[in-house]
């Protein structure tokens, strides 16, 4: 068991319908409880006019007992705001390192450890692995239930080695179970909780799935912070996609995305600084 109360996992979350969704919860959470004692934050988006039950409930019927959860709603009927959760839920940590973290996304224990050690040497932020990830895809069943089961990724990972279909024409969203290129920044970073407060917080602009993450990362070099890698790949669990979720970036995301890319540094400090975000929460540092 590794001591990790220096450190906060925030988890945006909306199951709006999806089981999968709900079911990863439960995975990431057990996969916490059992390496880990840290704080858990959950922001979870649900339309309580239409009646959505609070997953709360059933996290508390399971009993995490290393993990300090905490749990906050955003009442919104309306797309995944993402960015918009995690501003919420940075506003609950008092913790030296805040981690946000995707629903839907497990990474070896000993790049979490990696990870966070990098920050406590001196670097402000920390991508717990390398440009890849490797896809937990249902199809693979016993080999999956396994891996959700033990954690064992080396494991995994070398049973699957002679299964990667290389067949490039896949059906949309489904991947083959070997390592792919090419994986975004985001899943999920570890960040120190004053740099993330400096640099503007998560653009709420930004609503649905990217580019904000990339986005993010962009920024936090601009404006100078010190960046860690650790090598290793992110693991995906594969799940059944919202009708409103779609992996092509909005029109609205790519526009905003495009007006930032087009700011020098300083035009982009003062964007962060008009947006205010910290006195919009009541941020202290």
């Amino acid at each position: 068991m590794h001591d990790f109360k220096n450190c906060c996992f925030l988890i945006p979350y909306r199951k709006a319908g999806n089981e999968d969704r709900e079911i990863n919860l439960l995975h990431i959470l057990r996969f916490l409880n059992t390496f880990l004692t840290t704080n858990v934050i959950i922001v979870e988006q649900i339309d309580l006019k239409a009646g959505e039950p609070k997953t709360l409930s059933i996290i508390e019927k399971l009993n995490f007992t290393n993990l300090n959860v905490k749990y906050k709603i955003y009442n919104d009927k309306g797309g995944f705001h993402k960015t918009k959760l995690y501003n919420m839920g940075l506003t609950e940590t008092t913790e030296d390192i805040v981690i946000p973290y995707d629903v839907d996304v497990l990474i070896p224990i000993e790049q979490l450890i990696k990870a966070r050690q990098l920050l406590m040497d001196g670097f402000d932020y920390c991508f717990p692995f390398n440009e890849n990830y490797i896809e937990i895809p249902k199809s693979l069943q016993e080999e999956r239930n396994k891996l959700l089961t033990n954690f064992d990724f080396h494991l995994y990972t070398e049973g699957i080695k002679g299964i990667h279909d290389k067949n490039e024409k896949l059906h949309f969203r489904k991947r083959p179970p070997g390592i792919i290129r090419g994986c975004p920044p985001g899943g999920c970073i570890f960040i120190k909780r004053n740099v993330y407060i400096d640099c503007g917080m998560e653009n709420e602009d930004f609503c649905g799935y990217g580019p904000e993450d990339a986005e993010r990362k962009q920024r936090l070099h601009l404006f100078g912070y010190k960046q860690g890698t650790v090598e290793g790949n992110l693991y995906h669990i594969e799940h059944e996609y919202e009708a409103d979720n779609r992996r092509i970036t909005t029109p609205n995301n790519k526009l905003l995305n495009l007006k930032l890319q087009g700011m020098d540094t300083q035009a982009l400090m003062q964007y962060y600084k008009n947006k205010n975000y910290k006195q919009k929460y009541g941020i202290n540092i």
